[in-house]
Parts: structure tokens; sequence; C-alpha cells
């Protein structure tokens, strides 16, 4: 009969299953082996191994604090982008703070489109600079390994 947890295989079984990154199989090969050095049975073993599973994890947060600033700045970044590209009292407020561009006449922002039009002029470098930085940063990512 086949073993149906980790714990029940044998040590060739685990080792070939830790080296296919099965972290199951690593955690019980850790455990056993904290059993052959502290000479110690399983259920100490698992104690010791909580131990080191907690100090292993403290301060860990600390790791991902900047994977969700980078998470909610392009949340923030991309829901700004809308308005500031299609909506014309921000555009004007946008205008008139930071760009100081000449306004085109109300004609020539009477739809979405239009207004569109006239904001890509100073939005576009901004938004395609952001586009590109983000994709490098991916395949870099993609390329570590």
């Amino acid at each position: 009969q086949l073993p149906m947890a980790y714990r029940k295989m044998d040590n060739v079984s685990l080792t070939v299953l830790s080296g296919m990154g099965q972290h199951s199989a690593r955690r019980e090969v850790l455990i056993r082996h904290i059993m052959a050095v502290d000479e110690v049975p399983y259920g100490e073993a698992m104690e010791t191994f909580a131990k080191i599973r907690e100090a292993n994890f403290e301060g860990m947060y600390l790791l991902g604090l900047p994977f969700q600033f980078g998470a909610i700045s392009m949340v923030v970044s991309g829901t700004i982008c809308i308005p500031l590209v299609f909506h014309l009292g921000t555009v004007e407020w946008f205008n008139e703070i930071f760009v100081t561009a000449d306004v085109p006449p109300e004609k020539d922002l009477e739809t979405w489109l239009e207004v569109g039009a006239w904001s890509w002029n100073w939005m576009e470098p901004v938004l395609g600079t952001g586009t590109f930085v983000l994709m490098c940063v991916q395949y870099f990512r993609i390329n570590m390994d």
C-alpha cells in the first residue's frame, strides 16, 4: 500500500520529492534530521520544528513591504491616470498647477476623447516611461533564474 502522508514515506522518496521542490517533503526531511541530531522522538522533533519555523517567520512582513508598496502604487496610479487623461475638470486642474500648456478652444474639448487628445501631449511621456519601466522590471524578474 502506498503511503498517504509524508511522515510514512521512506527517506529515499522524501529526498526525491524534496529535490523536486515539494515543501511538505522538505519539512518532513528537516523533522527527521532534528530527530537524528537531537536524538528525540517524532513529537519532540515537531515541537523543535515549530520553534524553528516561528523564528524563521519573525520579521517576514518586512520582506513583503516592497511588494505591498508596489501593488498599492500600481492600483493608485492606474486609477488616477484615467481622470488625468480624460476628465476635463481634472485635466484643467493638472494643467493649471503642473503643466501650464495652452488650453485649446472649447470646441476642441467637447468630448472625453478630445480632452484625452489634449492631455496626452504631457501624459504620454509619463505613462509611456512608467509602462516601459514596468516592462523592464518584469523582463528582469522573469530572467532572474
